[in-house]
Parts: structure tokens; C-alpha cells; sequence
């Protein structure tokens, strides 16, 4: 050894003993992040493994728990999310994963159709891939893709996952962690032209603007997506002398209360022939289920008093982030006579709900956790999702053209 590495030795030697200090401290917080995730989820939820092995949970954890040192912190978020995810219960989950402190997004998105998983949004540099299906992430089928993105998405039913784990598959993080791509960086996405040619686009870590697809070319949105900001909003299609109101969140808005949003629809009805009216709750992921009442109440004085007449036709648009008081408000309409329309629910009709949010100390993520089983629909047993009386597709054709099925069958 020569005196230049000899000297060197200890130097390295020194600075080796913070890092494995740090290292230390770093496993021991996500260890006890861990241990208080599981003390929490146990204390809390009436029933975690109602539809899962509590002993394959209890494997996944001891094996995190030792894993935890050679993970990085993203992995470990990631870690959190499969833990939750193998309960099979869409309400326990780590918050807006994977849009979650540590994870980024490609500018891309995509979005299922029924004729697959298609790009709607993509960088100025990749929009050969927009109206595009999917093929490939990396080199590995879509199919494989997404089985193994199932894995760490919190769901109910298919129709979650549908809505939730596309945004998994945008994540670098995620997929790092899911060992699709060999590192965090720029990934290759293969999709199919039109004609089956291949289409392959890389896309890097960016917070570039992204392109909406059509709508970078007709910058038109359809009704159901306008006022996105608001939990909830209503128009009048005179031509059909419907009533449409957009129910976004059971959640109140302190500039337009409810009360006062409900008076304004009591108002209008007596002022409007009203023969047709579409409750859209497609969107609404929640909140209190019992905020709707005042609608409720307005419509039904309308029609007692004649302004609205008996035979009013009344439909409620469902789909797949129809979820928890949204989707129980659906229920609601369809036991007062109204009919459903649309997709599958993205919730479960008897299942866990009520959550509350755990924030884990160390990491300060935020988890929503169960805290009650509820049977709000008993007819329908165990069902995976709450189904409309009349199914219908909205298809990338659809999307492409800013149709909107959903509302064309309600007004036929």
C-alpha cells in the first residue's frame, strides 16, 4: 500500500462510519413508520382480512421489515401501498398513491377504453403515441405490465383498477419498484397504430406540458367534464327538457352550500318544464353520502306540487369512479326508482368505508384506513360492483370524437 492510500484509509474509513450511521437511522425510522402502519390498521379496522389471509400479511410485513435497509425510500412507499393493497379493500390505502410525496409522473396518461389501456395525454415530443393502445412498457407486454401493477393498487372490484392503475404506470418510481424499467429515468412506451404498425416513444422525467388528446386539436370539453373544480353544478338541455346536475363530491362547498345550491334547483324546476332528469355521479369518489338530501327533497316538493310532472323519466350515470357515499347516493336514487346507467361502480356495495386518516410519524404519509363495514344494498349480496340497469361503453372512438355515451343514452 502506498502512503497516499494508506493516508487515505481512515479518511474513507471515517466517512463510512456517518453513512452507516445515517443508514441505521434511516431503516429505523421506516421501521417504526411500518410497526405503527399495522398497530394502526389492526386498532382501526373492524375487519382487515375479510376477503385476504392474515397470514400472508404478516409474511409481507416481516419480510419488509427486513428488506427495508437495501430499499430505497421510494420502494418503500411502494412497499406500503402492496401491503395495503393485498386487504382487497378499496378505501384502505396510502393516499393518492402514487401522486404521493417521493413519487413522480411522467408527462403522460393513460386512460382504459374497452379497447385498451391508450394514451390521452403525452408530451410535445411524443404525440405520435396520443389516441394510441398500449403495447409495452420497457420491453414487457401491457398484459404483464398490469398484473404486476395490480399488485400495489388498494381496490375493490376490476373496475378500481381500471380508474386507479394507470397512474401506477406513468409513475418512474413505481415502475422502478416494480422492477420494469432497471432504474429511475426516462422509459420506452411501445403503442399500435392504427394499421398495427409499432410506435415507440420515450419518455423522460419532465414537468414539460403535456398535450390533451383530441383536444389539442378541438380544445372542446364534453359537458360531464366542465366545472371540474366544483363538487357540484347543474344545466338545463332545453331541447330535451332535461335537468342535468353533475354531482362531483359528497362534499359542501362553503361558497354555495348545498341548502342553497338545492333551493336554486327547486327554483328552476318551477320555472322550467323538467321531463327528464340525469344525476351524474360518474366521478364522484365520495364523502357524505347524506349531502344529497336537500336535491332530494326539492325535486320531490316539485313533483308533489305538480311542477314537475309524475312521469318524469330520471336516470343516475355511473362508472367507474362511482365510489363510497357516491356510489351509496347511486344506490339511493335506484331504490327511489331512478335507473342506473353507465359502467360498473368502481365500489364495492357492501364493503368496508368510513375512513379515517392515519399519518405515519416518521415519513409523514398519510394512509386512509376502514373503520366500519357497511351493507348498505343486502339484494345484491357480495357483488364485486354496484351495476347499471342499462351497461354501456364508452369507447376511444367516443373519446376521440368528445362523445359522450353516457349522457346520449339518457336523453334518448
Amino acid at each position: 500500500m502506498t502512503r497516499k492510500q494508506f493516508l487515505g484509509f481512515p479518511a474513507l474509513a471515517l466517512a463510512a462510519a456517518p453513512l452507516r450511521a445515517q443508514e441505521d437511522v434511516r431503516a429505523r425510522r421506516w421501521r417504526e413508520d411500518l410497526q405503527f402502519l399495522v398497530a394502526e390498521l389492526l386498532r382501526l379496522h373492524p375487519d382487515p382480512f375479510f376477503r385476504s389471509s392474515r397470514e400472508d400479511f404478516e409474511r409481507a410485513v416481516a419480510d419488509l421489515n427486513d428488506r427495508i435497509p437495501e430499499l430505497t425510500d421510494s420502494e418503500v412507499v411502494v412497499a406500503f401501498s402492496r401491503l395495503l393493497a393485498m386487504l382487497r379493500d378499496g378505501h384502505t390505502n396510502v393516499i393518492k398513491f402514487p401522486l404521493v410525496s417521493g413519487l413522480r409522473q411522467y408527462p403522460l396518461q393513460l386512460k382504459w377504453f374497452p379497447e385498451g389501456l391508450c394514451a390521452v395525454r403525452a408530451p410535445a415530443t411524443a404525440l405520435d403515441a396520443l389516441g394510441l393502445r398500449l403495447r409495452a412498457v420497457a420491453g414487457i407486454s401491457v398484459d404483464e405490465v398490469w398484473d404486476r401493477a395490480r399488485a400495489v393498487v388498494s381496490a375493490d372490484n376490476e373496475w378500481t383498477f381500471r380508474d386507479r392503475l394507470p397512474a401506477v404506470l406513468t409513475s418512474p418510481e413505481a415502475l422502478y419498484a416494480l422492477r420494469i424499467i432497471p432504474q429511475v429515468g426516462s422509459a420506452q412506451y411501445s403503442f399500435e397504430g392504427p394499421n398495427g404498425q409499432g410506435v415507440d416513444v420515450t419518455i423522460p422525467i419532465s414537468t414539460n406540458i403535456v398535450c390533451d388528446w383530441p383536444r389539442f386539436a378541438r380544445p372542446v370539453r364534453m359537458l360531464f367534464e366542465q366545472n371540474p373544480a366544483l363538487n357540484f353544478w347543474f344545466d338545463y338541455l332545453e331541447s330535451k327538457r332535461a335537468l342535468y346536475i353533475k354531482y362531483n363530491a359528497c362534499v359542501d362547498d362553503p361558497l354555495l352550500p348545498m341548502s342553497e345550491f338545492a333551493r336554486q334547483i327547486g327554483a328552476f324546476v318551477r320555472q322550467q318544464r323538467v321531463e327528464r332528469i340525469i344525476v351524474d355521479v360518474r366521478n364522484n369518489g365520495g364523502g357524505n353520502n347524506a349531502l344529497i338530501q336537500p336535491i332530494l327533497f326539492e325535486i320531490g316538493s316539485a313533483i308533489n306540487n305538480g311542477f314537475i310532472p309524475s312521469t318524469v323519466a330520471g336516470f343516475c350515470i355511473i362508472g367507474r369512479q362511482t365510489f363510497s357515499s357516491g356510489m351509496w347516493n347511486a344506490i339511493d336514487l335506484k331504490q327511489m326508482g331512478v335507473t342506473l346507467l353507465g359502467e360498473p361502480t368502481g365500489g364495492k356495495p357492501n364493503a368496508p368505508g368510513n375512513v379515517t386518516n392515519v399519518q405515519l410519524p416518521n415519513s409523514r404519509i398519510s394512509v386512509n384506513v376502514s373503520t366500519r363495514m357497511w351493507s348498505r344494498f343486502p339484494e345484491v349480496g357480495d357483488a364485486e360492483s354496484l351495476m347499471p340497469d342499462i351497461a354501456v361503453d364508452f369507447s376511444l372512438e367516443d373519446y376521440a370524437r368528445q362523445r359522450d355515451p353516457f349522457l346520449e343514452k339518457a336523453l334518448e
